[in-house]
């Protein structure tokens, strides 16, 4: 049976075999939704990028920022890779027909999880090091292509451990939310870059906590 993306974004069977073309389609919504999110958010880098690598021609300036990028996106694709699989695995029993997560119970347990990881060490180390690139520039800077790659890659690793979590809650609202998206990437912008309100991070983990917890009592 030909593959019908309207069908599959639109009301997909639930627990229905996932054919390749479905796993790439799937894989290509991850990966697009996490360009759209994490663009601006790593703008202000590629900005502390160029002032630190102020040697050289522009050709190879630009090549190195295109490395550096390689580097992060390549990370933000493995991402979207493993989101691809725990949604084909979630589909059989965890996710109605609208991508969210149909249990009470189980959305509860994913918005506690995220909530208390916004409170967690893990997550102060991640925001510190996405809010300051100078920083990371001064101290971890590397020479050459590859070490563009590889500085690229480890950005990429700590801007995961800023966002992902919170992008576990579109499965609370339904995955391939369009509004969600836009919500958690404003959210983590305002995390990152607008210092008097930094301590959302504290109140959100609170009250994503607490709404977890009550979601089954409630539901």
């Amino acid at each position: 049976m030909p593959f019908d993306p309207m069908l599959f974004f639109c009301g997909r069977p639930p627990g229905a075999a996932w054919s390749l073309a479905e796993l790439s389609a799937t894989f290509a919504t991850w990966l697009g939704m996490m360009i759209a999110m994490m663009g601006p958010l790593v703008l202000p880098w590629l900005v502390g990028f160029t002032r630190a690598d102020g040697d050289g021609r522009a050709i190879e300036r630009w090549m190195r920022i295109g490395q550096f990028l390689l580097g992060y996106m390549t990370v933000w694709a493995g991402s979207g890779l493993v989101a691809t699989l725990l949604q084909a695995l979630a589909e059989q029993g965890l996710l109605s027909a609208q991508r969210a997560f149909e249990h009470p119970w189980v959305a509860g347990a994913a918005i506690a999880l995220v909530g208390l990881y916004q409170l967690t060490p893990l997550k102060d180390a991640c925001l510190k090091h996405c809010q300051s690139p100078a920083t990371f520039f001064l101290t971890h800077w590397r020479e050459g292509g590859w070490g563009a790659v590889r500085m690229g890659g480890q950005h990429g690793l700590h801007c995961i451990g800023c966002c992902w979590p919170l992008m576990i809650l579109m499965f609370v609202t339904g995955a391939m939310s369009l509004w969600w998206m836009i919500g958690v990437g404003g959210f983590v912008l305002i995390e990152m870059y607008v210092p008097p309100l930094r301590g959302l991070t504290r109140v959100a983990g609170v009250a994503l906590l607490g709404l977890g917890v009550s979601l089954p009592l409630f539901a």
